[in-house]
């Protein structure tokens, strides 16, 4: 399903089948998982939170975690909110007590890991490099900033971004509970080896790493509050979140990217002259990517309901971002 805000104008293309078989084609309604994008959402409740309270994501989240927890810093430098939300934290990609179930049945993996699993994990995880040195890509980090949300307001997740966020935004079709969406609108999500994967209903203690459900046409409206930044409790947040925060290059064949909060600042190397904020995600069968050009008011979202990517995507990909550059 494929969706591209440009000049004002909603566009909505849709490609393939929901299920093999089904000869349904999804469209700007089909429901997908849109994975580690929900990272983008933690990180505007957090900056949202700490602007509530007077602080800077440069505050320490010891105080925000279970006193129990060791104190998490190397070489002196103590873990900060801006470190957890651009991925310098030293934090691993996945916590370290996933356990062997998690990797032969990943659905129950997730229910399976909750908060105390994850607490037992930070407190025996060694920072890999100091404080905004260097970058990893960290689900859990961004997995703690959601359980720091559940414990300083005590609701769920789900319950807070669909409060501090979705409502704000006026988008009804996004959400943390599969159980909340449109259930007969569903594409069927398939791994690289075009098998059906189980939904990820919950990512439980690392919800705020991947959680969220949506489709095209809210994904559009999340793009547009993004260039727009309504009137609204959440418009600093919103905008905050879009400005680079560090000098750390990461780049692939087809790419480079520089973090931001929660979002990525995204150049693609066949376009060199444009700038995209940009966020994709991954779960065990859906691939999600989303592109917003700041300067031209334009976007793009993809939602594949495969879970691998591939150079003709990449290079389909490339195609879009010129039109919506153009």
């Amino acid at each position: 399903s494929i969706g591209i805000l440009k000049n004002g104008q909603y566009s909505y293309y849709g490609y393939g089948e929901t299920v093999k078989g089904n000869r349904i084609i999804p469209n700007q309604n089909t429901y997908f998982e849109i994975g580690s994008i929900t990272k983008v959402y933690t990180a505007i409740a957090i900056v949202k939170m700490l602007e509530d309270e007077g602080k800077s994501i440069d505050t320490p989240i010891k105080a925000y975690l279970p006193a129990d927890l060791p104190t998490l810093n190397r070489d002196g430098v103590e873990l900060t909110f801006k470190h957890l939300l651009t991925h310098t934290s030293g934090l691993p990609y996945m916590p370290n007590n996933l356990g062997l179930s998690f990797y032969t049945n990943t659905a129950k993996g997730w229910r399976e890991y909750d908060n105390n699993k994850l607490y037992s994990a930070l407190k025996s995880t060694r920072l890999a490099f100091e404080p905004f040195t260097d970058f990893t890509y960290s689900n859990t980090a961004m997995g703690t900033l959601g359980v720091i949300l559940e414990r300083k307001y005590g609701k769920d997740y789900g319950d807070i971004i669909k409060e501090m966020i979705l409502q704000a935004l006026n988008l009804q079709a996004t959400s943390a509970y599969f159980e909340e969406t449109d259930l007969a609108n569903w594409a069927k999500g398939y791994k690289s080896n075009g098998k059906e994967s189980d939904y990820w209903k919950t990512l439980n203690a690392l919800d705020g790493a991947g959680v969220l459900k949506s489709n095209a046409s809210d994904m559009l409206k999340f793009a547009q509050a993004n260039i727009e930044l309504p009137t609204s409790p959440i418009s600093n947040s919103l905008s905050l979140c879009q400005n680079i925060f560090t000098n750390i290059v990461s780049e692939t064949n087809f790419d480079k990217t520089v973090n931001c909060l929660g979002w990525f600042s995204y150049q693609n190397k066949g376009i060199n002259d444009e700038t995209f904020l940009y966020h994709n995600g991954g779960t065990g069968g859906f691939n999600s990517e989303l592109f917003i050009n700041l300067e031209r008011e334009s976007g793009l979202v993809l939602l594949f309901n495969t879970d691998g990517g591939t150079e003709s995507r990449e290079l389909f990909i490339r195609e879009l971002l010129r039109i919506i550059s153009e």
